[in-house]
C-alpha cells in the first residue's frame, strides 16, 4: 500500500491511496493562500485602488511586466484576477482513480480541476450535506469572481510576466510557493459538470469500491455532513480522519470573559455553574478622603417605620463563596442617610466621599446565583446605565440556610450568629460603566463524532487540525460578542467576513442572544452572500445531521436554528448583493453585517471595508481561521477602523488529537509533515523550550509532504474466496481441494476443476506457417467478413475492417491484435478460425 499527498496545506488536504489494484482519492482540497498575493476585486470600480502606484522591480525594464504590479504601503500586489494553487498532478494520473471520497464541503473545493479535462471516470462519494453546502461554497466564489470580470484597476487580468521574475520581487511575493501551477477558478458549465458526478451516501452506509474495499463515512463532528471514512478490506481496515472536532460531545463553559481594552479596559469573570461564584474581596484599608464613623450598633433594614429598608449593597461574607463577586444592583428607594434618624444613629459603614463624581457601589448576592450584575451610579439611581437586569430573586431563599433553625423564616442579615451582618463595601467608580458580557459557550450544531468506528485501523491518516491550536473557540467567541457589543454601542457597524455556511450559523445564534442580553436587541443583522437564501432555508431542513440538541427542537415544533425565527421578526435580512433593493431599502447603521469572502480580495466584503476604512466607529472581526488577518487586511492600509482577530475554528488541536490517537490504537499513523515532531524532538507532544506543538504516539508515524510518497506495509497475507454451489459436495473436512480459481473485479471464486482431457492415441499437431489463403477463407466462414492480405518481409498481415482487427502471420508466430475491451465473441471467433485451417505451407 503507498500513500500519496498532493497537497501542502494541511488544512486542505489531498491524498491518494493504492491499495489492492486500486487509486482512492481522499479530499480535493483547494488552497487559497494564493490569493493573498492579488489585489482585492471591489463589486464596484475602486478610485484608491485605480490609483495605486505600478511597480517594477530595480534595473528591470519589461515592457511584458507593466501594469501587472501595483504597490501598497510598502507591500507589492498583482493586479489580475486570483489564481488559486490546485492539488499537484504531476505525480499521479487523475484518470486512473477509481473513487474520490469527501470528508466535508470545506475539501471539495478542487473537485473540477480533478474530475474535468483530466480523463476522470470514477465515482465521488459525499454526504448530502456536503454535496449541497459546497454547491454552495463553489458557486458563491464562481459567482464573485465572474461579477468581478477584470484586475482590480480595470487591467485585462492576464498577469503572467511576474512569475518570470519571481526572484527580482519583494517578500512575501518572491516566497510565493510554485506560482507557475496557480491556476484560474473553472467556470459554471464545469463547476455543474463536477457536481453531477457526486454520489450522496449516508452515515455508517457501506459503499463496495469494485469489489477489493468497503467504504463507511461516520460522523467527525465538525460541520453538517462532515465524515471520517473507513475502508475496509477482509483482512485490512485504513481510517482517515480529517476536520473533527469533539465540541459538540464535551461542551466547555466559558469561565471568564476578558473585555476589550479601548472603552472600558477593565476584566470582569462570569461566573458558571455548578462551580461557586469567583468573588472579590474588597479592599482591607479604608479608601481615600472616606471618614469611618464611630461604632454604634448597627441599622436592621426595614426596623424603622420612617424609613423603609435602604439601599445598602452588602458583600457576601467569605464562607459562603472562596471570593466575593464586585456586583452592582441599582437603589430601590433613596439610601437612607446615617445619623439623621434620631433612633439610629450612624452605623459602622463606610462613607462615599463627598467628590462632585458618585462612587459605584458594590452589592453581591448572598448566595452563589445567576450571574446577574448591575451598574449604576450611587446617587442617581434608580435607572441603571448600560446594564442588564436579570430575573429578580430574594438574597436568602427560606430553608436554603444550612443551619437548621433558619429554615422556617427567612434568613435576616445579622440574625444568625454563623452569618454575621455584612459590610457595605464601595469601590471607586469608573471613568464610564463597564459593559459586562453573560458567559458564552460554543456548542456546535454537528452530530457528534464516532470514535468507535475507528479503533483497531492498520493505517490512520490524520489531516485538517485547527489552524489556530493558540486561540480556545470558547474564548474567542467571548471576545467577539465583547467586541461587537462595544463597537454597536459607540453608533459603529460591525462587519464579519466569514463563509455562506459552518460556523456562520452558530454565530448568528450566539450574536443574536449576546444583543438580546445586553439591551441590543434593535441591532439589524445582515448576511449579504449570493446563496444567502438557500444556504439559511436549507439549514433548517438537515434534522438528521445535526446535534441531539438540535434534532430535539424539531419535534417541538421548531427550527434547529434560530435564524428563520430572527427573519420572522425582521431583526435578520438576507441579500444576493448589495445593490439589491430588498438590502438597501432597509440597511441602516448600527449593524451587524456577515458577507464574504474571508480573504477580502472579492466579494461584498471588499466594497463595505472600504466604505467604512476611515472611521474608527466601524470594526471588523475575522473568525475564519484560513486567512492570516493582518495579510488580508495589507491593500486597505492606512485603516481607521478596528480589526479584531477571533479565529473560531473547533477543529481538534493537538492535545486532543494525542488523546484520540491513544484511544483509536492504530497500528501506523500518517500525518502531514506540519504534524509531525521535528527530528530530535522529545517528550508529548514535542514539548520543550522553543519546540512546536505536534502529533506523538506510540505507534510508528509517517510524515507525508506535497509530492511525496509513503510506503506502507499492510498485513495482505490472506484473502477471502467464495466457493461455488458445485464444489460444495467435493469438501472434506481438514483435506486438499482441488479447484479452478477465477477472478473477475477483486472477487475471488473457486469453480469445479475442468474435466480432464481424454488423450487421443496419435495427437495431431499443426507445424510450419499456415496457409494464408486458407486462413482467409476460414475468417470469411466465422462470419468475419473479407480480409484484406499485404505481404510482409516477414510473411503477411490480414485487415478485418470491420472489427479493426489486424493478424500478423510470420513463419514461427502468428500475432492477432484487436482492442483491448474488444467482445468476447470477436475472440472466439479468430481462435476458431486459427483452429480450422489444416494446411500449412
Amino acid at each position: 500500500m503507498k500513500v500519496y499527498c498532493l497537497s501542502s496545506d494541511a488544512a486542505k488536504p489531498c491524498f491518494v491511496i493504492s491499495f489492492r489494484g486500486l487509486m482512492i482519492m481522499l479530499d480535493c482540497g483547494l488552497s487559497a493562500q494564493s490569493v493573498l498575493s492579488f489585489l482585492p476585486l471591489p463589486p464596484v470600480p475602486s478610485a484608491r485602488l485605480a490609483a495605486l502606484p505600478s511597480y517594477s522591480p530595480p534595473h528591470i525594464n519589461d515592457p511584458l511586466l507593466e501594469g501587472e504590479l501595483k504597490e501598497c504601503c510598502g507591500r507589492v500586489f498583482v493586479d489580475s484576477l486570483p489564481e488559486f494553487c490546485p492539488p499537484l498532478e504531476q505525480v499521479v494520473d487523475f484518470a486512473q482513480l477509481d473513487a474520490i471520497l469527501i470528508s466535508n464541503y470545506t475539501c471539495m473545493m478542487a473537485l473540477p480541476f480533478v474530475t474535468e479535462g483530466t480523463g476522470f471516470k470514477g465515482q465521488v462519494y459525499a454526504t448530502e450535506p456536503t454535496l449541497q453546502i459546497g454547491r454552495f461554497y463553489l458557486e458563491e466564489l464562481s459567482e464573485w469572481l465572474r461579477e468581478a470580470g477584470g484586475g482590480a484597476g480595470g487591467g485585462a487580468g492576464g498577469a503572467r510576466r511576474w512569475k518570470e521574475l519571481l526572484h527580482l520581487l519583494p517578500a512575501p511575493l518572491s516566497q510565493a510557493a510554485r506560482p507557475r501551477a496557480w491556476r484560474r477558478l473553472y467556470s459554471a458549465q464545469v463547476l455543474a459538470k463536477a457536481l453531477a458526478r457526486v454520489r450522496v451516501v449516508g452515515y455508517d452506509e457501506r459503499v463496495e469500491l469494485f469489489g477489493a474495499l468497503e467504504a463507511s463515512p461516520v460522523s467527525s463532528g465538525f460541520c453538517l455532513g462532515s465524515a471520517n471514512w473507513v475502508l475496509r478490506s477482509p483482512h485490512e481496515k485504513i481510517a482517515y480522519v480529517s476536520g473533527s472536532s469533539t465540541l459538540t460531545t464535551h461542551p466547555r463553559p466559558i469561565n471568564q470573559v476578558r473585555a476589550p481594552a479601548h472603552p472600558a479596559s477593565s476584566t470582569r469573570y462570569v461566573p458558571h455553574a455548578p462551580r461557586p461564584i469567583k468573588q472579590v474581596r474588597a479592599p482591607r484599608t479604608p479608601p481615600i478622603n472616606q471618614v469611618r464613623a464611630l461604632r454604634t450598633p448597627p441599622h436592621q433594614p426595614g426596623t424603622c417605620p420612617a424609613h423603609p429598608a435602604p439601599s445598602t449593597r452588602y458583600v457576601t461574607h467569605a464562607h459562603h463563596a472562596p471570593r466575593p463577586i464586585n456586583q452592582v444592583r441599582a437603589p430601590r428607594t433613596p439610601p437612607h442617610q446615617p445619623g439623621t434618624c434620631p433612633a439610629h444613629p450612624a452605623p459602622s459603614t463606610r462613607y462615599v466621599p463627598r467628590a462632585p463624581r458618585p462612587i459605584n457601589q458594590v452589592r453581591a448576592p448572598a448566595h452563589p446565583a445567576p450571574s446577574t450584575r448591575y451598574v449604576t451610579h450611587a446617587h442617581h439611581a434608580p435607572r441603571p446605565i448600560n446594564q442588564v437586569r436579570a430575573p429578580r430573586t430574594p438574597p436568602h431563599q427560606p430553608g436554603t440556610c444550612l443551619h437548621a433553625h433558619h429554615a422556617p423564616s427567612p434568613h435576616q442579615p445579622g440574625t444568625c450568629p454563623a452569618h454575621p451582618a455584612p459590610s457595605t463595601r464601595y469601590v471607586p467608580r469608573a471613568p464610564r460603566p463597564i459593559n459586562q458580557v453573560r458567559a458564552s459557550t460554543l456548542t456546535t450544531h454537528p452530530r457528534p463524532i464516532n470514535q468507535a468506528a475507528l479503533r483497531g485501523a492498520d493505517l490512520l491518516l490524520l489531516a485538517g487540525l485547527t489552524q489556530t491550536p493558540a486561540h480556545n473557540p470558547d474564548n474567542m467567541l467571548g471576545d467577539l460578542c465583547v467586541h461587537a457589543g462595544v463597537t454597536l454601542r459607540g453608533g459603529g457597524a460591525v462587519l464579519l467576513p466569514v463563509y455562506p455556511s459552518g460556523v456562520l450559523y452558530d454565530l448568528l445564534e450566539c450574536l443574536s442572544m449576546h444583543l438580546d442580553t445586553a439591551g441590543l436587541s434593535q441591532i439589524p443583522l445582515y448576511v449579504i452572500s449570493p446563496v444567502a437564501d438557500a444556504s439559511l432555508a436549507y439549514s433548517n431542513i438537515l434534522a438528521e445531521w445535526v446535534s441531539t440538541a438540535k434534532q430535539a427542537r424539531v419535534y417541538v415544533p421548531e427550527e434547529p436554528f434560530p435564524h428563520a425565527a430572527l427573519a420572522r421578526a425582521g431583526r435578520l435580512r438576507h441579500a444576493a448583493r448589495l445593490h439589491d433593493h430588498s438590502f438597501s431599502e432597509h440597511f441602516r447603521t448600527p449593524c451587524v453585517v456577515f458577507c464574504g469572502h474571508p480573504s477580502l480580495r472579492f466579494g461584498a466584503a471588499v466594497h463595505l471595508l472600504e466604505l467604512w476604512a476611515a472611521n474608527p466607529a466601524h470594526a471588523v472581526i475575522f473568525t475564519e481561521p484560513d486567512f492570516p488577518y493582518l495579510e488580508a487586511l495589507a491593500p486597505f492600509q492606512p485603516l481607521a477602523m478596528k480589526a479584531f482577530h477571533c479565529p473560531i475554528d473547533t477543529s481538534l488541536n493537538y492535545s486532543q488529537c494525542n488523546k484520540l490517537v491513544r484511544e483509536l490504537r492504530p497500528r501506523a499513523l500518517a500525518v502531514p509533515e506540519q504534524y509531525a515532531p521535528p527530528r530530535g524532538a522529545a517528550g508529548a507532544g514535542g514539548a520543550g523550550a522553543g519546540a512546536r506543538a505536534c502529533v506523538t504516539a506510540d505507534v510508528p508515524v509517517l510524515a507525508l509532504r506535497r509530492g511525496g510518497v509513503a510506503a506502507v506495509a499492510a498485513r495482505r497475507t490472506l484473502a477471502r474466496a467464495a466457493a461455488a454451489p458445485a464444489l460444495l459436495p467435493a469438501l472434506r473436512p481438514r483435506a486438499p481441494l482441488t479447484a479452478e480459481l477465477h477472478v473477475r473485479d477483486n472477487v475471488l471464486t473457486l469453480l469445479p476443476p475442468p474435466a480432464p482431457l481424454q488423450p487421443s492415441a496419435e495427437p495431431d499437431y499443426d507445424l510450419g506457417p499456415p496457409n494464408v489463403d486458407a486462413l482467409v477463407r476460414c475468417l470469411a466462414a466465422e462470419g468475419l467478413g473479407a480480409a484484406r492480405v499485404e505481404a510482409s518481409p516477414a510473411g503477411a498481415v490480414l485487415h478485418l475492417p470491420r472489427h479493426d482487427a489486424l493478424l500478423h502471420v510470420e513463419r514461427a508466430h502468428t500475432h492477432v491484435f484487436c482492442e483491448p475491451r474488444g467482445r468476447p465473441a470477436l475472440r472466439r471467433a479468430l481462435r476458431a478460425a486459427a483452429r480450422r485451417d489444416p494446411a500449412p505451407l
